[in-house]
């Protein structure tokens, strides 16, 4: 499932020419990375809407080993900092099941240094972005069964299965993941 926004001039085209009945579209290799073109992707009465172009934004599943660096600072927080801007400025979708909650209040308390006000905050934050999604019942299956197969805590599986199950991709720091799994970016190698 992908989430489209409607957009006539978006802020990252630099530069737009007539060229015939076409227009020719340059964009920087940043908004490149970021969004797909689709000319006419939409159906009004069975009739695909001229003159719209719909950018696409690419989804993507955080684990708590990337939402913790937003509030533990240590040397993947530049890149876990980076997907938090990238969010707020709308160039991608983040969605989380949850159940992160429970993990990443886990992860923070573990870590020490945090009051409990702290960790409650960075808990609100999740609330407060529009984030969080309920954890469907397949994803939670496909968890116990990643799980299973390929001796991994389940706390881990449940994003990786929400990602496969979803079409996103997971965006993680835990590299034995994100070198066993196609659905799985290591947040050193996100642009």
């Amino acid at each position: 499932m992908l989430s489209q926004s409607r957009t006539l001039w978006p802020s990252a085209w630099q530069n737009i020419s007539p060229k015939g009945d076409e227009e020719v579209i340059r964009m920087s290799k940043d908004a490149l990375l970021h969004y797909i073109l689709c000319e006419n992707a939409s159906k009004e009465n069975g009739e695909y809407s001229p003159g719209y172009i719909y950018l696409i934004k690419p989804i993507y599943i955080l684990d708590p080993s990337v939402i913790s660096r937003w509030f533990i600072r240590d040397e993947a927080s530049e890149a876990a900092l980076k997907i938090r801007e990238d969010y707020v400025r709308g160039h991608i979708s983040l969605t989380v099941p949850d159940c992160i909650l429970f993990h990443l209040a886990d992860l923070l308390q573990k870590h020490g240094g945090l009051t409990g006000t702290d960790i409650a905050a960075a808990l609100k934050t999740m609330y407060d972005m529009h984030i969080i999604m309920p954890l469907r019942a397949q994803s939670a299956c496909r968890a116990v069964e990643m799980a299973m197969a390929d001796d991994l805590e389940m706390s881990k599986t449940v994003y990786l299965a929400e990602a496969e199950l979803s079409g996103a991709r997971l965006l993680t720091n835990d590299k034995k993941i994100a070198s066993r799994y196609y659905a799985a970016i290591h947040i050193s190698n996100y642009q």
